[in-house]
Parts: structure tokens; C-alpha cells; sequence
């Protein structure tokens, strides 16, 4: 099943939102409460899920690519994509949030603000100086288990720790720490 109109969630305090098959050009909005979004396929064509403030869990398993967009706002968030991130984009906003990435490619950028994060990515991140991790001020972890190759991390104020386990290659390849 492919989804192409615009769900929301209720205004309950947990909402909780599950799709099987792919988002195509989808909008999903969430409330100020506790929202749980699960979907089993692709995100795609400038989906949006916006889950509002809250302690919010979103769990892709697939793809998320074709300028599309992840935004938890504040809270204490846990995101997860099994499979690649490029041309798209998650923003966890305050809060000590989790998130966990199975690859990122060209274009594919995640941002977490104020807050101690841990931002995993279990694969490579490659292919283009336009990806980024950026890590707000806080204690940050980011641990990449394969390599950064042209790619930008980037964190802020904090006890931040970055562990890659593969190679940093490519000319445009920056690890930037800046007071962090």
C-alpha cells in the first residue's frame, strides 16, 4: 500500500500511527503529547513526518530520500532508519534524543539541537560535502560504524565524542568540534 494524502494524528496524549508500504508526497502531523510513528516501507517525495513536541519514537524501516523531512521538535525523541537517508533531512529538536541511521548519502543531513545525543549511523556516510551531522550544544555521542568519505560532522558546546570505525577520506571530509 503506497499513502499519498495527508494523515494526522489525534490530539490524544499517545498517538500512535502505523503504516505498511511506502509514504509518497505524505504529510503527517503530530500533537504536544507522546507520538509513535511506524512505517514499514520508503519515505519519499517531500514527505513530511512532524511529530510536535513530545517524547516521540519514529521507526522507519526503508528509505527515506526525495527531499523528505523528519522533524520531532523538542523532547526526548528516539529516531530510527534501517535504511539510507539522502536528499532529506531529520530534525530532532531539544531534548537528550536518539537517533539511528543505516547510511547517509548525497544530500542526506541530520540535525540535533540542545541536548546530550546520540546519533549512530551503522553504515557509511559518503558521497557529497553537502551531508552534515550537526550536533547541538550538550554531551554529544556519534558513532559511525563504517566510513565518512566527503562528508561534515559537525558539533557544538559539550563533552562531545565522535567514534568512527571505518576510514575519513575525500578532500571534503570536515570533523569540526567547535568548543565541543
Amino acid at each position: 500500500t503506497t499513502t499519498d494524502e495527508a494523515d494526522m494524528l489525534g490530539a490524544g496524549e499517545t498517538n500512535t500511527l502505523r503504516q505498511t508500504g511506502d509514504m509518497n508526497t505524505t504529510q503527517v502531523y503530530g500533537t504536544a503529547g507522546t507520538d509513535h510513528v511506524n512505517v514499514t516501507g520508503n519515505i519519499a517525495g517531500s514527505s513530511t513526518i512532524n511529530t510536535g513536541a513530545g517524547d516521540d519514537i519514529v521507526m522507519v524501516d526503508g528509505n527515506v530520500t526525495g527531499n523528505s523531512n523528519i522533524d520531532t521538535a523538542g523532547g526526548y525523541d528516539t529516531i530510527t532508519i534501517t535504511g539510507n537517508l539522502s536528499g532529506s533531512a531529520i530534525n530532532a529538536g531539544d531534548g537528550d534524543n536518539i537517533i539511528t541511521v543505516g547510511s547517509v548519502g548525497t544530500g542526506g543531513n541530520i540535525y540535533a539541537e540542545d541536548g546530550n545525543d546520540t546519533i549512530r549511523i551503522t553504515g557509511d556516510i559518503s558521497a557529497g560535502a553537502s551531508i552534515g551531522i550537526n550536533a547541538g550544544g550538550g554531551d554529544n555521542t556519534i558513532d559511525i560504524d563504517g566510513n565518512v568519505i566527503d562528508s561534515n560532522i559537525y558539533v557544538k558546546d559539550g563533552v562531545d565524542k565522535i567514534t568512527v570505525a571505518g576510514d575519513v577520506t575525500g578532500a571534503d571530509s570536515i570533523i569540526n568540534t567547535e568548543g565541543g
